[in-house]
């Protein structure tokens, strides 16, 4: 099956509505290979950034709900 523009702007929608809604584990995964590479830029919780494979990212993101209150995103274009 090929995957169209639509159907990646929908897989993208519900990737971050799942981050909105602080789903993790096994439901997180769904959303990746088990081969990822996760590069994140530093910023303000994680100053020299960060370079995670799935099982990194998977617990990156159960440690950093203690630390966010909420997610929120805005898909503009």
């Amino acid at each position: 099956m090929t995957m169209t523009a639509t159907d990646n702007l929908a897989i993208a929608r519900k990737y971050l509505e799942a981050l909105e809604n602080g789903v993790e584990g096994g439901t997180l995964a769904d959303f990746f290979t088990k081969d990822v590479v996760q590069e994140e830029y530093p910023n303000r919780l994680s100053p020299i950034g960060a370079h995670r494979d799935l099982k990194a990212l998977l617990d990156s993101a159960k440690k950093g709900k203690k630390v966010l209150r909420a997610q929120k995103f805005d898909v503009v274009n």
